[in-house]
């Protein structure tokens, strides 16, 4: 299915594999990071084809907001401290609803409930790990 195939045996997998799409009499959903490395034949049994972006703007705003609990008292926070946490999540590079949700995962996981801040320092090590650099755990400061 992909570009990559070099070896016969990939080939022969693959050719297969797109074989069984074509005849299986249901629903197939397939999801990759590497979409641009499918081949055309693999794309055409693609009814459809969906690509989930980055975060707008305000998308991401909202879902900062939303996600660290901040739906009901955002108004009664400074300005000047909403603004600098708006130029924050602009500045993250890449910025998905799965960075939040990986945030989130990770505080259920060692139970531990993040401020704003804290919020903000996490996505920013998720955005930068997808740019090669360390992770840390929820509640260390990034790197």
């Amino acid at each position: 299915m992909s570009q990559l195939a070099h070896h016969s045996w990939e080939v022969t997998q693959t050719n297969e594999l797109l074989q069984h799409m074509e005849r299986f009499d249901g629903i197939v959903v397939v999801a990759t990071n590497l979409f641009r490395d499918l081949d055309v034949a693999a794309l055409r049994r693609f009814t459809f084809k969906v690509e989930f972006r980055e975060l707008d703007a305000l998308q991401r705003w909202k879902m900062f907001v939303s996600e660290a609990g901040l739906d009901e008292r955002i108004e009664t926070i400074d300005p000047r401290t909403r603004e600098q946490w708006e130029k924050r999540l602009l500045l993250m590079r890449h910025l998905t609803p799965g960075d939040f949700a990986t945030v989130k995962r990770q505080c259920l996981v060692i139970d531990v409930r993040l401020t704003p801040e804290e919020w903000l320092e996490q996505l920013e090590i998720e955005c930068s790990i997808k740019s090669g650099a360390s992770r840390g755990a929820p509640g260390e400061r990034a790197a």
